[in-house]
């Protein structure tokens, strides 16, 4: 597909897609919003594998946007006041067909702050469209739009989000090219145990209640995201007056869909005011992994697709043409990436970390008689005290200062002096004992040679006097 720099989509998942079919199938039009309407059954999955699609999943934790499909509706001027009261802006996705006699309505949308946006004119599946009918199903809306909303932004989201790289191609070589899309959705695309869709909440009879905390367990476990609602249902205006107040209270923000990080680099380079971003810089090949849903694999750039890769899948980068990955995998015993078998993928839907530098690990503090001290001091429930080999000055940490500190009451931090050495073998002397002979008395017997062991026996009166040498009396 084109992938221009006006049309940037997100690939969203077949399956997601498939469900989204049912997504906007049972969507009313009119007052009748309460009565389901049956679906086209025979869309094809891959008609909706969606090439590249803009979503909101790289909006900030906690920040959501709210959009609205299919109206004007019976109550979306009551929808659009109650939103604007609550400080809320939120993204009305309008078909061209509902605006006749509503003309007020869309002025309260845009005066009030919100924004118009284009979901075609008649809701009709835009991958069965091609050429003027095609370009005639954007083109009829944005006359609507570009009457109260000339400076845009221009917002484009398929009806039953079916886009393919066809349609982009063509739209983008019309005078339609200014429109950003298509805009995809995070939060309510189908009815599950932990998710809800709104018309389809209606048409099985599902309480207003519980699909409001439907939605609201969707937009807790994801925590971000664009969220899809049909403001063409008079039940939904009651569901989001239940939500508004929950979400505000569990600290969610608001955002505007076109400030979503993917819409708004499609918005700026659609203005001229941005490029794509540059694929991650170093040296190939690079091993990178897919990050998209379902990623088309195209046999050239902008070129037929080969095969499909889902999200997780790891894949080599060769070399970078563009916005292009050359890159090269296994899938299913086929090798792709080969002369026989080129392969391509979008960079933006390909994530190709850089390698860092490995890191020294930090060594460990030493662990000497200072840390068993200390593991002893805190094992015995004593106060801990510094150990030596962390003490600022080794003077205040050592055993003796520590000892001086508990038993003579003398300050850790105090200099020694001579008066302090003198105070201090005096103190010991006092408390007799193994102390009585002092430090000093102490350091002489340590710096005494030690004497041969018979001169020393002898000394001691160990050895029978018969037996002493003749030197034996001038031992001292």
């Amino acid at each position: 597909m084109t992938t221009p720099t006006r049309l940037r989509v997100l690939a969203p998942l077949a399956a997601l897609l498939v469900l989204a079919t049912a997504a906007c199938s049972a969507e009313s039009v009119g007052e009748a919003e309460d009565v389901p309407l049956d679906g086209d059954g025979n869309v094809s999955e891959d008609e909706l594998v969606s090439e590249i699609q803009l979503n909101g999943s790289g909006m900030e934790q906690k920040h959501i946007s709210l959009t609205f499909d299919d109206g004007p509706g019976g109550r979306t001027a009551e929808l659009a006041e109650y939103l604007a009261t609550e400080g809320v802006v939120g993204a009305f996705f309008i078909n061209g067909k509902n605006v006749p006699g509503r003309q007020q309505v869309i002025d309260t949308i845009v005066g009030r702050g919100h924004t118009l946006a284009n979901h075609t004119q008649n809701h009709a599946q835009m991958t069965r469209l091609s050429g003027a009918t095609l370009i005639s199903a954007v083109a009829d809306t944005d006359a609507t739009i570009k009457a109260v909303q000339p400076r845009g932004p221009f917002l484009l989201r398929a009806p039953y989000g079916a886009w393919n790289g066809r349609v982009a191609d063509e739209i983008n070589r019309s005078d339609m090219k200014k429109y950003v899309g298509s805009i995809f959705w995070d939060v309510g695309g189908a009815l599950t145990s932990t998710a809800a869709a709104d018309w389809d909440c209606w048409g099985r009879g599902v309480t207003v209640q519980r699909c409001a905390d439907l939605y609201l367990q969707e937009i807790r476990t994801k925590k971000r995201g664009i969220v899809l609602m049909h403001d063409v249902h008079s039940k939904t205006v009651d569901m989001v007056k239940l939500m508004v107040p929950v979400l505000k209270r569990e600290g969610f923000i608001f955002d505007k869909v076109e400030t979503a990080p993917q819409v708004k680099r499609a918005i700026d380079a659609a203005n001229g005011g941005g490029t794509t971003p540059p694929p991650p810089a170093g040296n190939f090949p690079k091993e990178c992994r897919v990050t998209g849903e379902v990623v088309n694999v195209r046999a050239t750039p902008e070129g037929q697709i080969v095969t499909r890769l889902n999200a997780g899948t790891s894949v080599r980068a060769t070399a970078v043409q563009g916005a292009w990955y050359a890159v090269s995998f296994t899938k299913d015993g086929v090798a792709y990436g080969t002369a026989q078998k080129p392969a391509f993928m979008h960079t933006s839907l390909v994530s190709c970390p850089l390698r860092r530098a490995p890191t020294r690990p930090r060594r460990a503090a030493p662990r000497g008689r200072s840390s068993r001290f200390e593991r002893r001091q805190k094992a015995s429930g004593s106060s801990p005290l510094i150990p030596f080999h962390h003490a600022p000055n080794r003077s205040v940490a050592s055993p003796r200062r520590f000892f001086r500190r508990d038993v003579l009451g003398v300050h850790p931090e105090r200099r020694r002096r001579p008066s302090d050495a003198r105070a201090l073998t005096a103190s010991l002397a006092r408390l007799g004992g193994p102390f009585a002979r002092g430090v000093h008395d102490r350091r002489r017997e340590r710096d005494t040679p030690v004497r041969p062991r018979r001169l020393r026996d002898e000394h001691r009166g160990r050895v029978p006097a018969s037996s002493r040498g003749r030197d034996a009396t001038a031992i001292p």
